[in-house]
Parts: C-alpha cells; structure tokens; sequence
C-alpha cells in the first residue's frame, strides 16, 4: 500500500475530510491532497505514517468536539 493509499484509508475511517486532516495535522489542504494522490510526500513522513498507526488503533480520538 502507498502512503497516499493509507493516508486516504485512515482519513476515511477516522470520517475527516481532507480539510479538516489537513488542519490537524497543520498542513495546506493542497498539501494534503498531494499526498493523498501520491504526486508528493511530506517532509516528516515517519511522523505522519506513526499518526496514521495511532488513528488506525482508534479512529474516533481523531474527531474533534
């Protein structure tokens, strides 16, 4: 699986749209779009395929109240 393919697959199980992921994780949504399409990846993506780990153990923790 590509890290676009498992960042859209955690975006969908958590129920976020790619602006809201966007924000959480403090990136543009064009950004967040690029990765998700595989046209680009993020400087820190250990982090982020870390956060896509947690948020795959409990998608709800990654809905804001």
């Amino acid at each position: 699986m590509t890290f676009g393919e498992e960042l859209k697959a955690w975006r969908a199980s958590a129920r976020l749209t790619q602006a809201l992921a966007a924000e959480y994780l403090a990136v543009p949504v064009r950004s967040f779009q690029e990765w998700e399409q595989d046209r680009s990846e993020p400087n820190q993506i250990g982090a982020i395929r870390k956060l896509i780990a947690i948020y795959k153990g409990d998608a709800s923790c990654a809905q804001k109240s």
